[in-house]
């Protein structure tokens, strides 16, 4: 139903590369207000990757100072870190070492989740928003 929405755009002499970057990044927050709160903490973000006439591409992951949530989503194996030093408290105490073993951690996904739960809820957002605008551009 989208192309159906995008070529009514066209036809009605609209921006159609704003009005459909606007109609998914709509979308999109749908699946990012549920990462937030399935995530460790409430900072994912959209960020548009592309866009033109007929596509956008907007990416929802966190924020880039957190950074660290892909080991949430993803997991990690056991493994070491090595540094020279590494400086870091452990229960109120300052530990200098130039290595750590990691146990690793567990995935815990929260994206996927999200993404899958809601996507076809973030089409219809976009859609709707589409279908708004044409509404208003025909009533001109």
């Amino acid at each position: 139903g989208i192309d159906e929405l995008v070529q009514k755009l066209h036809q009605l002499g609209a921006d159609v590369k704003e009005e459909l970057e606007a109609a998914v990044v709509d979308g999109a927050e749908v699946i990012k207000k549920e990462a937030n709160r399935l995530a460790p903490g409430p900072h994912i973000d959209t960020e548009v990757e592309e866009s033109s006439d007929t596509h956008v591409t907007v990416a929802i992951g966190p924020v880039e100072e957190k950074w660290f949530y892909r080991f949430f989503e993803l997991g990690a194996t056991a493994h070491e870190i090595t540094g020279s030093p590494l400086a870091f408290e452990d229960e109120g105490e300052l530990v200098v070492t130039r290595r750590v073993h990691h146990p690793g951690i567990a995935a815990r996904p929260f994206l996927r989740p999200a993404f899958d739960k809601n996507k076809d809820k973030a089409i219809e957002t976009a859609k709707k928003r589409l279908r708004k605008r044409i509404e208003r551009l025909t009533r001109r």
